[in-house]
């Protein structure tokens, strides 16, 4: 059983969720979406309290929601599928669950981000959105969100024509050093092409030791 249900029968304060619905996206199925939304919410022992309609055109209506969710301390935002929220689940995550009704799945939330960095009230101006770049302008926008949401305002506004090349890329060209992200995997360093083949190759034989190949890949075993 669902470990927030368990809390719900219990007795336990159930947490809050609320709902994005966008018209744009779900057309005339917006009403049986949204009751699909509220039943899903309440079947996994969230209190629901409210379904976010965002004005269709609305320069940023996943920024929207996650503002009205964070501005009530929400616990979850609940939507029909990923394509709600531009199939990046990562907008809403750095600040609350995200729970899909189909499929059904649960986006767990990032670690709390600094307070300062976090989301802030939706923007509502050109100048607000340029404010926010300005303080921000030592963050990078894949680390903060507050600079995410200015950045994403602008290029939908035609502000701020959006990089062809990630901050990575770009970093590189410059010979800047680029500091690792949190869900960066370690790089495998010193084996190069022809060692890794080899080292699959030879684990396909069902008889070779596995553990003795992957030594061949350390570069601190390495002749």
């Amino acid at each position: 059983m669902n470990a927030k249900v368990m809390q719900a029968d219990a007795g336990v304060c159930r947490p809050t969720a609320i709902g994005l619905v966008r018209s744009e996206v779900s057309g005339p199925d917006a009403p049986r979406h949204a009751a699909e939304m509220v039943r899903h919410a309440i079947g996994l022992g969230y209190q629901y309290v409210y379904t976010v309609r965002p004005p269709e055109g609305h320069a940023d209506p996943i920024g929207f929601a996650v503002s009205v969710a964070v501005g009530i301390h929400a616990a979850a935002l609940v939507v029909y599928d990923l394509a709600t929220v531009g199939n990046t689940p990562s907008r809403v995550c750095d600040s609350l669950d995200l729970e899909t009704v189909y499929p059904p799945e649960t986006w767990a939330a990032a670690t709390p981000a600094d307070p300062a960095h976090a989301y802030p009230a939706p923007i509502t101006s050109l100048a607000e959105a340029s404010r926010i770049m300005q303080q921000h302008i030592a963050c990078l926008a894949v680390l903060c969100p507050r600079k995410s949401l200015a950045l994403h305002w602008l290029v939908r506004a035609g502000r701020v024509a959006p990089q062809t090349r990630s901050p990575r890329e770009r970093a590189a060209a410059r010979g800047i050093p680029f500091p690792p992200l949190p869900d960066d995997h370690p790089l495998l360093v010193g084996a190069d092409a022809r060692l890794l083949l080899e080292v699959l190759d030879g684990l396909t034989d069902p008889e070779a030791d596995a553990a003795q190949l992957m030594t061949r890949l350390s570069p601190l075993t390495r002749d």
